[in-house]
């Protein structure tokens, strides 16, 4: 199971609950170090995590630090318990707001990834237009792949439209022709959401995967689902997503460059 950061909590006790039990597996009396950590006692932190009393922004501030939080986390978790201590509906809905906020700039992929580089826009449109021009640039990773005849065989593309792409790719800077050998340039491209390349490429993704359904192979995997859920709980559906999407690119980083794959996630409402 996936282990839990700050931003999976809407109550900061849980948090804390389940802050204590990590530190309980490493060592005894974390609840004592943690009381002693925040100047209070340790019957009094037992109020607050059966819901009879609230931690002072001060006692928060020294908590963060005992569980070692990082600078957003530590934000994250004082918003938590501001919005716990509120003393009026129009207050809580204030830390509601800055809280949502909070989670929502966390979804914005162009804001976690890094090592990002950026063609022209007439080199986008172009790239982003059909698939087979970002596959042969990550295929280009490949040492095995390196070569006219390796990625025909391997691509299945028409020898022409193969030649073209390669083309492209070194005319624009993401590859480059050494001899017989094709070698991949910038090693990533990001594309924001609101690009008006996205629903080019996002769809000539889903293409590329619906040709895979319809020719399946064991090893494949494909997961679709509709579900019911409260529009509340969309940020935290979002954050594990985006959890899974930095999990799978640290395998990634240390995974040798020895198969080409798609992946991608999906969540959105059913509204017309």
């Amino acid at each position: 199971m996936t282990k839990k950061t700050t931003f999976d909590y809407d109550d900061y006790r849980a948090c804390l609950a389940d802050g204590l039990a990590a530190e309980r597996e490493k060592r005894r009396g974390a609840q004592a170090r943690l009381a002693e950590a925040m100047g209070c006692q340790s019957a009094y932190l037992s109020m607050v995590l059966h819901g009879r009393a609230e931690l002072s922004l001060e006692q928060a501030t020294d908590a963060t630090a005992f569980f070692r939080h990082s600078e957003q986390e530590a934000h994250f978790f004082l918003l938590l318990v501001q919005r716990a201590r509120a003393g009026s509906p129009a207050l809580r809905r204030y830390f509601d707001v800055q809280i949502a906020q909070v989670l929502d700039e966390r979804t914005v992929l162009a804001r976690r990834l890094s090592g990002t580089t950026t063609i022209s826009a007439e080199h986008m449109t172009v790239y982003y237009g059909a698939w087979y021009f970002r596959a042969i640039h990550i295929a280009l990773t490949v040492p095995a792949l390196q070569s006219r005849d390796a990625l025909q065989d391997y691509m299945g593309l028409p020898v022409d439209v193969l030649n073209r792409a390669l083309e492209f790719l070194v005319a624009c800077g993401l590859a480059k022709r050494e001899g017989e050998t094709y070698l991949v340039g910038p090693s990533r491209l990001h594309l924001d959401q609101i690009s008006p390349h996205a629903m080019a490429a996002h769809s000539q993704h889903r293409l590329r995967t619906l040709t895979a359904l319809a020719m399946p192979r064991s090893d494949d995997f494909h997961y679709s689902s509709m579900v019911s859920a409260s529009a509340r709980d969309l940020p935290k559906l979002k954050e594990i997503m985006m959890r899974a999407i930095e999990e799978m690119r640290a395998v990634i980083r240390d995974s040798p460059e020895e198969d080409v794959f798609a992946y991608g996630f999906d969540l959105f409402k059913l509204k017309g």
